[in-house]
């Protein structure tokens, strides 16, 4: 059975009213950032090397993924400033471009 135009649309603005708005999406990424670095801050010596899981770094509100990679590549990503770790297909923000993707592992910058 088709669908009218009508129950498309409708259900076109519903998905667009549940999805968070840029600013939420930002302040969402910005606490899962923070996690992050407390998570990263635990770990000493030999640990850098280990696979470490952190949380993904997109501004999709309800985004449980985590992500796993070694504890000095999460420290380089805070290192570079403008770098956020993701999960493979999420996005740090419109204005971000992938520079490394490896498995369900991505990092993105800003353009």
């Amino acid at each position: 059975m088709l669908e009218s135009a009508r129950t498309r649309e409708n259900r076109r603005r519903a998905r667009e009213e549940s999805q968070p708005t840029l600013e939420e999406g930002v302040a969402f990424r910005a606490a899962r950032r923070s996690a992050n670095q407390r998570t990263a801050a635990g770990i000493k010596g030999k640990d850098e090397e280990r696979l470490v899981e952190f949380e993904c770094e997109c501004v999709r509100g309800d985004c449980e993924r985590r992500v796993r990679v070694p504890a000095y590549v999460y420290r380089r990503v805070l290192e570079a400033g403008d770098q956020y770790l993701l999960q493979t297909g999420h996005h740090a923000s419109p204005r971000y471009r992938t520079i490394v993707a490896f498995g369900l592992m991505s990092i993105e910058e800003e353009i």
